[in-house]
């Protein structure tokens, strides 16, 4: 078969160079790339083909269905011949590259398929029981293991360390937003809804009571009616928190006359195919899931998402919000609206996040980082007392919990920064930078935790005229360099380096 013709993204090509480069090392590797930014993609086109064309047989992991479904259909669109291993499912031994379900391997750890490499999509399952009697195998073998995932972490804080060296990062969700290459959003949400005796277990909300919680007709805002306000007829994902309440959810759509449907795990392969089909075609606006479309599953014609799941999960908070972020035909924005108020717990869907391979000390999380004014809706720091906005002042909240109404969803404002500020911000970094005697990597991971993106089109300018300006007062003897210019400095200064 000859092999398919696409042409990674620049961002893409840098990951694939970083991700080879850490695999000729004998390192371990996870490629984490945000919802929608073409994990897939980048590893067929990266890796796959380059090691099938060198004859090196290729296992591709997953644990879901439809996962493995979508990455057969990349893999064949890339030309690379594939065989399914997964059940019933008649087996190809002879294509180079087997797509395989984890719990059928699992179960044929005398019988694995050869492999050069493997790849494991949704990487952050890999310290399950399932999956490491699969991967340690393929470990003995000297197999080059490269992971995918956007969001490398677990709810009970078990870093990947025992099995992966490395992570290669290189674009963040706002990156991809202003390239064009993700759908920018609007983010609505009403208070946290009242989850006092909601017990955890595995370290989320129980499903059943989360559930209770949140099927009742007094919870801030009707979804129904917000989804009409905002999303208006657009196709939408519902993230229900069980299976009665997702039905619930569904009649209430039908009868405000939005075709809607209710997907779960359970769900036929067939009716689930053309329940997406229809989604697709436009003939139903909502479909209600549980636990289904919360990981590694393309829904391109999503337009918005309808959170009615509360979590204390952040890769499940990610990993539902980004369904929606894939670029839209009209290029409108993605609209969020979170009736779960799980963003007070897990932030926004641009926020950066520092990833680990470490074990992660569990941090109670019961106490959101943020609040909203009732008045005006700014989002504020839990302990303001008072609004900086309008004034408004927060009485205490009773124990027992508030009482809630219905109301109104509102918008989440964020900072949106244009090149002007940019540029000034950077500038103000790099001469604080400058005062206090620290490495110019300081200004710039400052100014990308304030805007989300590294700076860029203004850097050598403003650099060039800071280190101008560096009194060379921390010398390095042994180089002959300034501590504080680096490579800027020394014998030839900036002559050197710039000219």
């Amino acid at each position: 078969m000859n092999r398919g013709i696409y042409k990674p993204r620049d961002y893409q090509q840098n990951s694939i160079g970083q991700v080879r480069a850490a695999c000729s090392q004998g390192k371990k590797t996870i490629l984490v790339l945000p919802t929608g930014g073409g994990k897939t993609k980048t590893a067929v086109y990266g890796i796959v083909q380059k090691a099938i064309s060198k004859g090196a047989p290729v296992v591709w992991l997953a644990h879901r269905v439809e996962l493995i479904g979508q990455a057969d259909a990349d893999l064949l669109s890339a030309g690379v011949r594939t065989g399914i291993i997964r059940g019933s499912t008649k087996p190809d031994p002879s294509a180079l590259c087997q797509v395989a379900s984890i719990q059928t391997l699992c179960n044929r750890l005398d019988k694995l398929p050869p492999a050069k490499v493997v790849v494991i999509d949704e990487c952050h399952h890999v310290r399950s029981a399932t999956y490491m009697s699969v991967v340690q195998r393929y470990q003995q073998t000297g197999a080059i293991i490269v992971g995918l995932t956007a969001t490398p972490e677990r709810l009970d804080g078990k870093g990947l360390g025992d099995v992966f060296d490395t992570i290669v990062e290189t674009v963040t969700v706002r990156e991809l937003i202003e390239s064009g290459h993700l759908a920018d959003y609007e983010y609505f949400a009403p208070s946290l809804p009242d989850l006092t005796g909601v017990k955890k277990t595995a370290g989320d909300f129980h499903r059943g009571g989360a559930a209770a919680a949140m099927d009742k007709p007094t919870i801030t805002g009707n979804l129904v009616r917000h989804y009409q306000k905002h999303l208006g007829g657009r196709r939408a994902l519902v993230f229900a928190a069980g299976v009665d309440h997702s039905k619930k959810l569904v009649a209430a759509f039908d009868l405000a006359g939005i075709a809607a449907a209710h997907l779960d795990a359970k769900t036929p392969e067939a009716e689930r195919r053309e329940t997406l089909a229809k989604f697709g075609a436009g003939d139903i606006q909502v479909v209600s899931n549980v636990d289904l479309f919360d990981e590694g599953f393309d829904v391109p014609a999503c337009q918005g998402v309808v959170i009615a799941r509360p979590t204390q999960s952040f890769v499940k908070h990610r990993q539902m919000i980004g369904r929606c972020l894939r670029v839209k035909a009209d290029g409108s924005r993605a609209i969020i609206l979170d009736h779960a108020g799980n963003f007070l717990r897990h932030g926004m869907p641009d926020d950066i996040t520092e990833w680990s391979l470490d074990d992660k000390a569990k941090t109670p999380t019961e106490t959101p980082s943020y609040k909203q004014c009732p008045q005006c809706f700014a989002v504020l720091a839990i302990q303001d007392r008072a609004c900086h906005c309008c004034g408004y002042v927060f009485t205490r909240v009773p124990r027992s919990g508030p009482e809630f109404q219905d109301g109104t969803l509102e918008k989440v404002k964020q900072k949106r920064w244009t090149t002007s500020e940019k540029r000034d911000l950077y500038r103000t970094l790099m001469a604080k930078a400058r005062a206090s005697g620290y490495m110019p990597g300081w200004a710039k991971r400052q100014y990308r935790n304030k805007t989300k993106v590294w700076p860029k089109g203004f850097v050598d300018e403003i650099d060039r005229a800071s280190f101008r300006l560096c009194k060379h007062r921390k010398m390095s003897q042994a180089t002959g360099r300034c501590k504080h210019c680096g490579d800027y400095c020394g014998p030839g200064g900036l002559e050197k380096s710039y000219n």
